[in-house]
């Protein structure tokens, strides 16, 4: 029996952090508002086979076998991708640990000089932010879907930031123009231990990916309590770690980081 067509689920989650009232704007998400959107993205999409370079494709109806027996594979395949929408909302506890992640982690962008306003460019470093993200996906074991997460924190005085993994321009020039600091990196010997060690706990949100065309869950804060404690004493170290450091010295770390 001749197969038209196969169909593969895909499941995502939708979290959302800071949209249960207590983010930037009070601003809070229902689930009818969620899914009058989400629903417009249940759609099945082809998959399409990108060929490498040189290689030239032919429709699929001309698809033949050469002498070797080898298959020349079409540009479209019968595989069909179909996506299943699950929004997680999750509670104030994890929007506090966020928001604080984001004032310990982030530096100034432009280390010439040392003006501390409120017009100044901040920097977050996503690698660190990496760590919250995934330690919260292993905690919730979501790991087996397709995770994206929506920010909305509160702006505080450094309203003006961006993400970034690595240095900045202003950083690397530094670093070009101080020769001390380059022979300290590359003396440095060992990489350490990240400052930011999270302890492993697992507390699955859901036994299976709910596979709907939408489905919402909100994580209480009960659920997500363990998984706050094990952040708050990691960050605190972070920031007592660059607390009153030189430029040069968060510069090492950032590189051997």
């Amino acid at each position: 029996m001749e197969v038209d067509s196969m169909y593969l689920p895909v499941p995502v989650n939708f979290i959302f952090i800071g949209f249960e009232g207590n983010g930037n704007q009070d601003f809070q998400l229902h689930p009818d508002e969620l899914e009058r959107w989400f629903l417009k993205i249940d759609h099945i999409f082809e998959h399409t086979r990108v060929p490498p370079i040189g290689e030239v494709l032919a429709p699929f109806y001309r698809t033949s076998v050469d002498k070797v027996q080898r298959h020349h594979l079409p540009t479209i395949s019968h595989i069909n991708y179909n996506f299943s929408v699950h929004a997680i909302q999750m509670g104030e506890k994890v929007t506090s640990v966020f928001e604080h992640a984001i004032k310990v982690l982030a530096r100034k962008d432009d280390v010439s000089t040392n003006r501390d306003d409120v017009d100044a460019l901040w920097q977050v470093d996503v690698s660190m932010m990496d760590v919250l993200f995934t330690s919260l996906v292993d905690y919730l074991q979501l790991e087996n879907a397709y995770n994206i997460f929506i920010l909305n924190p509160k702006h505080e005085k450094r309203a003006r930031y961006g993400y970034r993994r690595g240095l900045s321009d202003s950083e690397i020039t530094f670093l070009k123009e101080n020769k001390d600091l380059q022979t300290k990196i590359l003396q440095s010997g060992n990489i350490p231990e990240s400052i930011l060690a999270l302890d492993k706990i697992r507390r699955p949100l859901y036994e299976k990916h709910p596979m709907m065309k939408f489905s919402w869950t909100i994580a209480e804060d009960t659920d997500t309590a363990e998984w706050y404690n094990i952040c708050l004493d990691p960050l605190n170290n972070v920031e007592k770690f660059y607390r009153g450091k030189e430029t040069a010295d968060i510069i090492q770390s950032k590189v051997l980081q």
